[in-house]
Formats: C-alpha cells, structure tokens, sequence
C-alpha cells in the first residue's frame, strides 16, 4: 500500500514523518496538542529501528515547533530538535544528534508516518497515550481500499516529488493499486504472487508482503497508526540501495 519502488518516479530517499489527519476509529486515544504550533503535542506509536526491531516511541513537539523529548521503549532518548517548512505541508526535520529527517502535514495533524536518514520509521498519533490493549489484526488492513500520497527525495534529503497513490487490499491480503503521475499516467503496481501481506507482529502493528512494478520487485512493510486509521509504509527494491530504491507512502481508508 502501499507503495512500491518503481523508476518513473525517481528515487526515493527516505525521510519524512508524514502526518494525515483523519477521523479516529478505536485504539490508542487522540486529541492533544495546542498552543502557536498545530504540531504541537506528543505523539506515540510503532518505530521500526535500521535493524528491523519494533519499539514503542513518543515525540514531543512544542508550540514554537521545536521536538523537545524523545522516547523509545520507555527510555528518553536524550535527543531534541528543530522543525522548519519546506513547502506546503511538508517540513524537515534536524535532531540534535545531527539526525535528519522530515514530514508530510495534514490540516488535521492527527497522524504521522516518520522515517530518518539512519532508516528508522515510525507512524505515530497526536495524543496516543499507548498501543492499543487488544493489539492489530489482520483485517485492520484487509479487505479494504486505500488512497494517500507518496513522496520522493533525492540524495541531498530534499523534497524531489509527489503522487497520489490508490489501493486495495483484498481479504486474502493480496495487493493492487496504481500511481498518479503529474501527466495523468497510471503505474499500476501488485502483489508479487506467493507473497501477499502476512500481519508479522500483532502486538506492534507491522505488516510485510512483496509488490512487483514493471518487472522490479520491492519488498513492503505497512504500519498502523494507535487508532488504526492511517498507515505508513515503504518499498525497498529486491537487492536496491537505500535511499535511491525505496519509496514510502501514508495511506487512509477511502
């Protein structure tokens, strides 16, 4: 969903926490924020580290959009950093560890999907206090259909273009959709057979499957947020490079 890597849209580097406002619907708990900035809160949700473990995150932003706590897995993480706007609803991000990264904003500022240059990601909530109790399930993402943006980045971490990108996710899990280029072309994209989306982990809420695009297969991983309503995901392509072959996406249910 979710997106997959395919050439006509350039590469993409990952970085971006990409936040899309849509109406809760059971999970972790919302509202949150205030103050001069419509970043300003905590947000919590699953963070996936370059190893591929799944840990629980909270990030605090202020009201002068300044990210003034880090945690992961309980532990602050020592680490602050400064948010400033690109263009449109897009905004960058620096950490004081010198980490880079950036974000989509939606006028709601509910949700959002966060990936760094170290290729870490998360999807997090405004106003989440935990993971939901009862964890996910396979029909949180099945049997449903799904619209969003995808975005690349060239090698300097800068915003090189966007799409929007529809799917769906048929009840078996398996994978069809398409990108909207800037001309109006359609790049059709599927499950690549014998691999659609299994739930990998219930508890952190991360699902995984292969796509196939004009002959190149990408592996995914789909996130859900604490209220299950939006989803983070990236392709990265069979044997590619990181960031050149790897595409991300935030995707609501339509």
């Amino acid at each position: 969903m979710f997106n997959i890597s395919f050439r006509q849209l350039s590469v993409l580097t990952l970085v971006g926490l990409a936040l899309i406002a849509v109406p809760a619907c059971g999970g972790g708990g919302g509202g949150g924020g205030g103050g001069g900035s419509k970043l300003a809160g905590s947000w919590l949700g699953t963070l996936e580290d370059p190893s591929g473990d799944l840990l629980e995150v909270s990030i605090s932003v202020s009201s002068s959009n300044q990210i003034t706590r880090v945690i992961i897995d309980s532990v602050d993480q020592g680490r602050t950093g400064t948010i400033s706007k690109v263009e449109g609803q897009f905004y960058a991000v620096t950490l004081s560890d010198g980490t880079e990264g950036g974000f989509y904003v939606d006028t709601s500022n509910t949700h959002a999907f966060f990936v760094d240059e170290d290729f870490s990601v998360a999807i997090v909530q405004k106003g989440a206090s935990s993971l939901p109790a009862g964890g996910f399930a396979e029909g949180d993402v099945f049997g449903e259909d799904y619209s969003g943006i995808s975005a690349t980045i060239d090698n300097n971490f800068e915003l090189d273009s966007t799409v929007i990108t529809s799917v769906n996710v048929d009840a078996t899990g398996f994978i069809t959709g398409y990108h909207t280029l800037d001309d109006g072309t359609e790049a059709p994209f599927s499950t690549h057979t014998g691999h659609e989306l299994v739930l990998e982990d219930a508890t952190m809420g991360r699902w995984g499957g292969m796509v196939m695009a004009s002959g190149t297969l990408s592996s995914v991983k789909i996130f859900a947020s604490p209220d299950k309503s939006a989803f983070g995901a990236y392709a990265a392509e069979d044997g590619g490079v990181f960031p050149e072959d790897c595409v991300f996406s935030i995707m609501t249910r339509d």
